[in-house]
């Protein structure tokens, strides 16, 4: 059965559109535009919703979905315009011009009167630039007025973050004011207290941790407001650390400041961004009230200068940089390197009393053995089973298919048998329809199951295939390089006994 998918966006400009451009307004006229039209009519449906998403990137999750499974289990792909598509001109263009036509996928935008197939030559290619340059004009002059919005809140030194500055919380009667938390704005005060009596960073985070202080992670996990930010928050970070503190110590927004409009976005096009001057960052005085005094801020960065952290050069740079894993605490390890033997340990040592981790040490030379030793054995494993093994899986497969396909062929004769029955009188019309109806069900559940087989031998061969182009390259291997590890090792697990355990990109296709 041939199956259409349909693409469902709204972002969140489009809610201050109106219920036009809703999620369900949108599915309601794919779905009728279907019912309507026969040649549509026994397709299977797939629903693909990206909601709160720009159509400026292409980088969606139900979108990215989608196009993983477009010319191999989706037949037609469907919108309401193309600006639920994208508003991206040349990326808009070259799908509908070049990748769903070489993919065999016909591509339909209700609205815009457009289906691919009815198009033929330059002429659609034409209209659907015209409308996709509209469209990329409108998502720039939208962009641009909302960093004017922006702007001019930030210059009134309203917070729109959605998660507030620790040691905050929302101010419930004014909007987008912050207002000290009961909860943890008397640990922001406590933090900057300990450095001016002359504690460093690591030593204030021994004292919360040693007192079970929650750490802002958890804070925020145990709150469900640990998901609210636009980015992850490091699951590391489950005890305080010298660099959480460090960062609060350094924050001056707890002197009353707001600071915003740090970093900008380099084009509406992607989520890079890049740091700004000093000079261009919007600060506004006393835009909310403070944690602590600016005399103690200053106070505690005259403590913290001895303790700021290098920034990163070259010389840091180690083979395993974020791949080895503690497994007691999860914790990625560090790498010291000015020492007589350098290794990697895990540092939640440096800021828990007692841990079962704080033993972890593997020597530098010691890895570098080991990894290579396991990757030339994983190697010669993967080629051996190989040659072993030759067509031998996909025949099997095979074979499964051309079972699946002789029961169809049986059930297509069954089915034929009652249509005899039927015109000689044998059979009454009410227990001919529910047989065919059986009949037609155990042919449509076999068509899938020989659907998911067929999809599952070209993912096998597709990985094996990737498998061997990377691997087979590597055949002899002799040193360790960046390339080599990064391609071929995923993690590091690190034992709190020092032993290790290697997950590999390819774990599926050089298995023991």
């Amino acid at each position: 059965m041939k199956t259409i998918a349909i693409y469902l966006r709204l972002s969140n400009e489009d809610i201050n559109e109106g219920e036009s451009n809703s999620i369900s307004n949108q599915r309601d006229l794919l779905i009728n535009y279907i019912s309507t039209n026969k040649d549509l009519q026994d397709y299977e449906v797939l629903e693909f919703i990206d909601d709160g998403y720009s159509g400026a990137t292409f980088d969606r999750p139900a979108l990215n979905k989608l196009l993983k499974l477009t010319g191999k289990t989706i037949d037609v792909v469907m919108v309401k315009d193309f600006s639920r598509f994208g508003r991206n001109l040349i990326e808009v263009g070259n799908y509908i011009d070049q990748v769903f036509p070489f993919l065999g996928v016909r591509f339909i935008a209700v609205n815009e009167d457009y289906d691919s197939k009815d198009y033929k030559g330059s002429t659609a290619s034409i209209d659907v630039g015209l409308k996709a340059l509209i469209y990329e004009m409108y998502s720039r002059d939208i962009s641009q007025k909302i960093r004017a919005v922006q702007k001019s809140k930030f210059q009134k030194g309203e917070y729109l973050c959605t998660l507030p500055l620790y040691g905050y919380m929302r101010s419930e009667i004014e909007k987008n004011k912050l207002i000290p938390s009961p909860e943890t704005a008397p640990i922001v005060k406590r933090i900057f207290e300990l450095a001016c009596e002359g504690k460093t960073p690591t030593q204030i985070a021994v004292i919360f941790n040693t007192e079970g202080v929650p750490s802002p992670y958890m804070y925020h996990k145990e709150k469900g407001t640990d998901k609210m930010r636009g980015w992850k928050l490091s699951s590391e970070n489950t005890i305080w650390t010298n660099a959480i503190v460090h960062r609060y110590l350094s924050d001056e927004r707890y002197t009353g400041k707001q600071i915003s409009r740090k970093r900008t976005k380099i084009d509406i096009n992607t989520k890079k961004t890049m740091l700004l001057p000093r000079s261009e960052w919007i600060i506004c005085e006393d835009a909310h009230e403070p944690i602590v005094s600016r005399d103690v801020w200053k106070q505690a960065q005259l403590v913290m200068k001895p303790y700021r952290p290098k920034p990163y050069t070259i010389a840091d740079y180690n083979l395993f940089k974020g791949l080895l894993k503690c497994e007691h605490c999860g914790r990625t390890l560090t790498f010291f390197k000015n020492i007589k033997e350098p290794c990697y340990r895990c540092a939640t040592r440096r800021f828990v009393t007692f841990c079962e981790c704080k033993d972890v040490r593997i020597n530098e030379q010691q890895l570098k053995d080991f990894v290579l030793s396991e990757m030339q054995r994983k190697i010669r494993l993967f080629i051996f089973e190989d040659i072993k093994n030759g067509k031998s899986d996909k025949s099997s497969f095979q074979v499964e298919i051309e079972c699946i396909e002789k029961q169809i062929r049986q059930l297509d004769c069954k089915k034929t048998l009652l249509f005899e029955s039927l015109a000689d009188g044998k059979l009454l019309k009410e227990d001919f329809k529910e047989k065919t109806a059986e009949l037609s069900q155990k042919k449509t559940d076999f068509e899938h199951e020989k659907t998911a087989l067929l999809q599952k031998l070209n993912d096998t061969y597709v990985v094996k295939d990737n498998a061997a182009k990377h691997l087979g390259k590597y055949a002899g291997v002799q040193e360790l390089t960046q390339q080599l590890v990064a391609e071929l090792i995923q993690t590091i697990k690190v034992f709190p006994d020092n032993s290790l355990e290697i997950v590999w990109n390819f774990k599926d296709c050089i298995k023991d």
